[in-house]
């Protein structure tokens, strides 16, 4: 039994050791897919031409824009169901009837439309002052921005 044991281990020691880099992929290197969807979109940094093709993405005037684009519709994403939900809680408040709540309901009413316009003057003077400052090579930041086609 001894003798059968000291095989095993004789077999599984010579063998494993050959097989395990195989089984585990130790000897592959893992492809690099960079995820641009945070907040900054670009790399920083560029390494030098050819040594890493997968960082291309130069942080320049583009990128800022790319940036400010995102941030305005992250804020435009969260204004909009913050505000239906306000226009849900001033409707219910206008449906009570009392003096106080039907007061209450229209200045969140107009509180909620005074917001918005503020933010579609924003968006559109954001538009028009880069329109004005980007020459003519990079418009095609303008029509990311505002998601139009060329």
């Amino acid at each position: 039994m001894k003798k059968y044991i000291l095989i095993l281990f004789i077999v599984l020691f010579s063998i494993v050791p050959s097989i395990v880099p195989k089984i585990t992929f130790a000897a592959e290197t893992p492809t690099v897919e960079l995820d641009y969807s945070g907040l900054v979109k670009c790399d920083g940094v560029l390494a030098p031409k050819g040594t890493e093709p997968e960082r291309d993405k130069l942080c320049d005037f583009n990128a800022l824009i790319s940036t400010v684009k995102s941030g305005i519709n992250w804020l435009f994403m969260i204004a909009v169901p913050l505000a239906t939900a306000l226009l849900a809680y001033g409707g219910i408040l206008l449906l009570t009837g009392t003096q106080k709540n039907i007061g209450t309901a229209k200045s969140i009413f107009q509180s909620i439309a005074k917001g918005f316009i503020i933010m579609l003057i924003a968006w559109v003077s954001v538009i028009t002052v880069l329109d004005w400052f980007i020459r003519d090579t990079n418009k095609v930041i303008i029509n990311t921005f505002v998601n139009t086609p060329q």
